[in-house]
């Protein structure tokens, strides 16, 4: 071995110790994004497989039915056979394929537990895939288009294997890159945005990495026709998903050679590294696929993401040809302080501003203002205050990558400054009055009563005033708008996860306030029976979505524009509006407890959950 290379040789022990550590800082991020390979099965898919046979030998399920209650089993299954009778036998024997698993679905009891479903939008559209019904669609609209089956059949065959190549090549076999690319800004930094995983969109050099991969799978294909040659080109090859990880504009040819130059006589080093992993292979194997879920494939990817790393060095250090393409240095050290500031003044200039601008809150005015977006203090200081929240916000990934927390995208050679976009958003961090926030419950109150009442008018086209109260309002909407605009105001910063609580907090609002008017007055406001994912009929998947999608539109819409706009009217006004409103609201509900507002289309079932109150016996006869 050359003795270039022996003096910046890492030993197999120090580089699994790093692998730890790195595994160890960004756990739950390099776990999720291994188990996310594992289920699409681009990467040690037998892992899904090993769970799925534990849990059947813990429930004592034999494979048949395993699979036939499998909704990825089933899926794959129906789908597979109903593509197979379309394009043997035509598209009438796909469709009888299709129906006849409808049929099943259909026959299946509305109120079969949380996996019914034969009710509402989200089961049509389970129902349709899991089926394969939308495969008859589609070739069905392909015939009619053609006006010819055979025609029809060989466009709907084509177009399906090219969907299929599509996202063979530029999805599935560019995450193992993409991923990789995570895991090389994690042995460096503290804090890796999930974004990065899509750095070679951002550089637009996706395409070039989908057929790089492409090239070499063809090619790893070819030699392993012969047994040896394929073993022998696996490591060869081995780092081209590193490479391209780092720079996605590398010719595909010069990724092929660089590797194979950077793995001469390596080859046997990697193959033993591989080995070293053999204990905990078995230990998955006894584990039904746990211990590699929970630690050895992302340590395993992480050991090998150290190992590219430590090649990566030595082919720089002995000038291996196109070694010099492997140009993003700071992937693996902290930039000079001089340089950060430099790409990023405009994010000094922002602190500073930040810094001499900054308003000093009266504790309990602050505490209200950062933790439930309630404001208390004048209309100019919340003016001043939102902005200098803004301001801050913009800064904040900014801030982390000047402390070296975070990889430099600028810093990167083919960052351009057209990469760098220029965001400019809505003020989702505003605070809000207490006359706002009473404008915006009935804002929500009345659009969900809207929404409701032209869902029955669309439908069976009969006007039917939904609701416990009698006026234009359902409280159950402004209380939920009211909920995620005071309780996930810390979360705002973080879209994501503010759309799953936003569905965590209606859920639980809906399901406790059903529990409450089904147990105070014994009846059901509304009833999800049938509907996919549904909870004692009072919740379903498919409303706590539409909530998501809402709750996401009032926080980062709806709600800063409303407030945009009160700000330019008299503050006397809008507080007399939000007077007015509650001197109408109150009176209702305040008569609706003993005369709650029932009947056909409103009370989908009467059922006493427990001893009714005085007014139900004349309530159960309306």
């Amino acid at each position: 071995m050359n003795e270039d290379y022996q003096e910046i040789r890492i030993s197999r022990k120090e580089i699994k110790q790093r692998a730890r550590r790195t595994v160890k800082t960004h756990y739950f991020l390099l776990c999720i994004l291994c188990l996310f390979l594992s289920f699409l099965a681009i990467e040690r898919g037998d892992i899904i497989n090993d769970l799925r046979s534990g849990y059947r030998t813990m429930t004592g399920q034999v494979e048949e039915d395993a699979v036939s209650h499998s909704l990825i089993g089933s899926t794959a299954i129906s789908a597979e056979n109903v593509y197979k009778a379309i394009v043997r036998k035509g598209i009438k024997e796909g469709q009888k394929e299709a129906e006849e698993q409808m049929e099943v679905y259909e026959e299946e009891p509305a109120d079969s537990g949380v996996f019914s479903r034969s009710n509402g939008i989200l089961a049509a559209v389970v129902n349709n895939v899991t089926s394969g019904n939308f495969l008859v669609v589609i070739a069905t609209g392909i015939i009619t288009i053609t006006r010819s089956e055979s025609i029809g059949t060989a466009v709907f065959v084509v177009l399906t294997l090219i969907l299929w190549a599509w996202g063979q090549i530029f999805l599935l076999s560019c995450l193992t890159s993409f991923v990789r690319r995570i895991f090389l800004e994690a042995r460096t930094y503290s804090h890796v945005p999930i974004r990065h995983m899509l750095y070679a969109r951002f550089v637009k050099g996706w395409t070039n990495t989908a057929l790089t991969l492409l090239l070499r799978s063809v090619l790893l294909f070819l030699c392993s026709l012969t047994v040896i040659g394929g073993l022998i080109m696996h490591y060869a090859w081995i780092l081209v998903p590193y490479i391209l990880a780092e720079n996605p504009h590398i010719k595909p040819a010069d990724a092929l050679r660089l590797s194979r130059n950077m793995m001469k006589g390596h080859k046997w080093e990697c193959c033993r590294l591989e080995l070293s992993f053999a204990g905990w292979i078995l230990l998955g194997a006894a584990t039904f696929g746990f211990s590699e879920l929970l630690w050895s494939h992302p340590y395993y990817v992480g050991t090998m993401t150290e190992y590219y790393a430590s090649l990566r060095r030595e082919a720089q250090r002995c000038g291996i040809p196109n070694a010099e393409k492997l140009d993003d240095i700071w992937l693996y050290e902290h930039a000079p302080e001089d340089r950060l500031k430099e790409a990023y003044s405009d994010i000094v200039e922002g602190q500073e501003y930040i810094d001499a601008h900054r308003i000093k809150l009266p504790p309990r005015q602050r505490f209200l203002a950062r933790t439930f977006s309630i404001w208390t203090g004048s209309s100019e200081e919340k003016k001043a205050y939102e902005d200098l929240g803004i301001r801050s916000f913009a800064i904040d990934e900014g801030k982390r990558i000047l402390a070296g927390e975070s990889y430099p995208q600028r810093l990167n050679p083919r960052w351009t400054h057209d990469n760098t976009i220029q965001e400019s958003r809505i003020n989702f961090l505003k605070n809000y009055t207490p006359q706002t926030l009473v404008l915006v419950f009935f804002l929500f109150s009345f659009i969900g009563w809207l929404w409701e009442v032209s869902l029955f008018l669309v439908t069976d086209g009969i006007f039917v005033n939904r609701g416990v109260l009698h006026g234009p309002w359902l409280p159950i909407y402004g209380t939920g708008g009211l909920i995620v605009l005071i309780l996930l105001r810390k979360f705002r910063e973080h879209p994501r996860l503010e759309f799953f609580l936003i569905m965590l907090l209606c859920g639980v609002v809906e399901y406790s306030t059903a529990w409450y008017l089904e147990s105070a007055l014994g009846m059901k406001w509304w009833d999800y029976t049938g509907y996919f994912l549904n909870l004692d009929s009072r919740i379903c998947a498919e409303g706590l979505f539409v909530f998501g999608l809402g709750g996401m539109a009032a926080v980062y819409l709806i709600v800063p524009v409303l407030d945009s706009m009160l700000d330019h009217i008299d503050p006397k006004i809008v507080t007399a509006a939000a007077v007015l409103l509650l001197a109408c609201f109150i009176p209702d509900v305040i008569y609706s407890r003993s005369h709650p507002n029932a009947g056909e289309g409103i009370t989908d079932a009467v059922s006493a959950v427990v001893e009714p109150s005085d007014p139900l016996p004349d309530l159960l006869t309306l």
